[in-house]
């Protein structure tokens, strides 16, 4: 029996060998077709963004508000009367 267990252990080894071979071997070509597939999308999302960007969205934003706010409590107001006291 235990000469049994020894050469089935001596020939699962290369077994386990080769399927570790294939796992990396296949996940270098996964990389590759994933790193095409990343480069497509991304040039076609460039070029979709620049056709419809708003060209007014590169403006930097003003400084300051307008008007200043003191307190918490009229910041609320604000919001509330934004909204129309929803």
């Amino acid at each position: 029996m235990r000469n049994l267990i020894s050469k089935l252990i001596l020939l699962i080894i290369p077994i386990f060998i080769f399927i570790i071979w294939l796992v990396i071997h296949n996940q270098d070509k996964v990389n590759k077709t994933i790193k095409r597939q990343t480069t497509e999308f991304n040039s076609q999302f460039k070029g979709f963004n620049q056709q419809f960007s708003n060209r007014q969205a590169s403006k930097p934003a003003p400084a300051r508000p307008a008007r200043k706010i003191a307190n918490n409590q009229e910041l609320n107001k604000n919001i509330n009367s934004g909204i129309g006291n929803f």
